[in-house]
């Protein structure tokens, strides 16, 4: 039996879902070009890596959003504000130093100078996630896995 109660939820939800834009009900988006700035990084004391780990970072997006990727869609922008490294030291419980490494950016989705999408993503890990502090290369790894976490983070919320 049909009550007043279930048929306005129907009917409130049917508008609700109507009104709504498909790719906010999905998730799914197309992206055209990719580009990342993190300029803010240079004052930081990244100084040249700032570049680098910009370039990074796209490189990740593109393969990770492959799927996502038509020719004039939507531009992808992702403005990095902060990337940190904990001192990495060792020595306590669980191999942490001195605190999480971390990257929090901010990622749009840009058509016509109009934002259809935006979320801000922060990347915590351990310090020890880039593997033993004596490796030379270790402070690099901590880096591409924030990296690597943050280009996964924008594949989930664009839908890939």
């Amino acid at each position: 039996m049909i009550t007043r109660r279930s048929l306005l939820l129907a009917l409130s939800g049917a508008a609700i879902g109507a009104a709504l834009p498909a790719f906010a009900r999905t998730g799914d988006f197309a992206v055209g070009a990719i580009r990342v700035d993190a300029s803010a990084l240079g004052p930081q004391g990244w100084g040249g890596n700032a570049g680098r780990i910009a370039q990074a970072l796209e490189a990740e997006l593109a393969g990770r959003l492959a799927p996502l990727r038509r020719s004039g869609a939507p531009t992808l922008r992702v403005t990095v504000g902060s990337l940190r490294l904990g001192s990495g030291a060792g020595g306590m419980t669980g191999g942490g130093g001195g605190g999480d490494d971390s990257i929090d950016s901010m990622v749009e989705l840009v058509s016509g100078g109009r934002v259809l999408f935006s979320r801000r993503i922060l990347v915590q890990q351990p310090d020890s996630s880039g593997g033993a502090w004596y490796n030379p290369e270790a402070d690099n790894n901590r880096i591409a896995k924030l990296i690597e976490d943050t280009a996964r983070w924008t594949q989930r919320y664009l839908g890939a």
